[in-house]
Order: C-alpha cells, then sequence, then structure tokens
C-alpha cells in the first residue's frame, strides 16, 4: 500500500520524477477527505445520488485502464479511471467514498476504453474532447455529458419513476480556424472541409454515409486520408 501511494502521489503532484517508460499506477488509496497539491486536482466524495439511476460519469464503472500523457509530457498508465461529465475532467476512485480529480492542467491526453481524449485550448480555458476522426489537419471532436430526465408518472400505479441520467453528444470541427460545435448534416458537414467539399459529398453518397454513426465518421476520413 506503500509503494502504491508513492506511485499515485507522484502522479497526482504532476509527475516531477520522469519515467522512461509507462509505470503501472495502482490507484486504491485508503484515503478520504480534501487534498490539492500543485493545482493537480483535488479530492472529493463520488457523484453518486441513490434516489436517480445511474451517475454522471462517462463509462459504466471504474474497471478502466488508461494511458495517459501529462501536462509535462510523461507517460503513465492508471487504473480506476473514469471521466466526470459534470466536472469535464477525468478522477480516479481511491476508495469507496473517495475520488480523486485530476485538473485540466495535469493531464493533456488520455486513451481509454479506445477511445482517445485530448485536451485543447478553447475560449482561453482549456477543455477536453473525444477524437473521433482526424487528417489533413482537420479533426471531427466529441463531448459527451448528462443530463437529468425527471421519471414520468405510471398512470397505473399512479408512482413516478425514478429520475435517471441521460447522456447526450455535442459535435465539434477542429482545424486552422480554431474549434466550433458542428451539425452532423451532409451539407454544413461537407462544406467544412473548404475545397475538399466537393469529395467529402461524392464519398458520403457513394458510401452511404450516417454521419450519425461515429464509425461512418472514421470510415469517411480513412478515405479521405487516402485521397
Amino acid at each position: 500500500m506503500k509503494n502504491y501511494f508513492l506511485i499515485c502521489f507522484m502522479l497526482i503532484t504532476s509527475l516531477i520524477c520522469a519515467q522512461e517508460s509507462s509505470t503501472d499506477l495502482n490507484a486504491r488509496l485508503d484515503v478520504t477527505g480534501e487534498l490539492s497539491v500543485r493545482n493537480s486536482g483535488l479530492w472529493i466524495k463520488p457523484s453518486i445520488r441513490p434516489e436517480i439511476k445511474g451517475d454522471v460519469y462517462l463509462f459504466v464503472g471504474w474497471n478502466n485502464v488508461a494511458s495517459i500523457i501529462t501536462g509535462t509530457g510523461e507517460k503513465y498508465k492508471l487504473k480506476n479511471i473514469n471521466f466526470d461529465t459534470n466536472q469535464k475532467m477525468f478522477a480516479t476512485k481511491a476508495a469507496t467514498d473517495s475520488v480523486f480529480v485530476f485538473s485540466r492542467e495535469s493531464i493533456k491526453q488520455v486513451m481509454v476504453n479506445n477511445k482517445m481524449f485530448k485536451r485543447y485550448s478553447k475560449d482561453f480555458d482549456y477543455d477536453y474532447y473525444e477524437v473521433i476522426a482526424f487528417g489533413k489537419g482537420k479533426e471531427v471532436l466529441k463531448q459527451s455529458f448528462k443530463v437529468l430526465k425527471k421519471g414520468s408518472k405510471d398512470p397505473f400505479t399512479n408512482t413516478y419513476k425514478s429520475d435517471e441520467y441521460v447522456l447526450k453528444s455535442k459535435y465539434f470541427f477542429s482545424s486552422t480556424s480554431g474549434i466550433k460545435e458542428i451539425k452532423l448534416k451532409k451539407k454544413p458537414f461537407s462544406n467544412l472541409f473548404g475545397d475538399d467539399s466537393k469529395g467529402i459529398k461524392e464519398i458520403i453518397s457513394e458510401q452511404k454515409i450516417n454521419l450519425k454513426k461515429d464509425s461512418d465518421i472514421v470510415k469517411l476520413f480513412k478515405i479521405y486520408n487516402q485521397k
């Protein structure tokens, strides 16, 4: 346990000691309360409300292993990671009643469950986006968030169903012009590619690309990158 604490502490303090290879971090600490070290993050209580179905975290459960690139460029692996869609920050569960939320300054890039998240600067602030597809200086990005859906009334029992968190998404386009939110419709999406817009429209039509599917956007970029 002592070794686990020392390893995780190095990560929390922006990984002062550089590592030449990835370090496997077991972030299971018997620690509760609040702690802030060099603006690396904050200890908080888990965002769980028993009366509401689900939670604010992006992934189901905490059994996720992530490859991380820190703000200073070091590479690590970390167990028990998730993404808090409310705080818009990555977190690791150290104990049943204790979660450490990493500041955006401390983590630059995360690969978890085959999803790549990168930190971008927008409106003079850092924010995380999932990278759906990229090529030729362009990227399609995604932000996931959860909204609280009020439980409906059951007319037969005259009772209300539990409120629940529902996952939603917004999409963005990144280029030399910056990052802007987009609508996944054929014409406006194709126009984002400038001189290549005609070719994009052809790919969408010929390949029957459904822009509502992330896998189809990946397919589109794969063809686009080969042209």
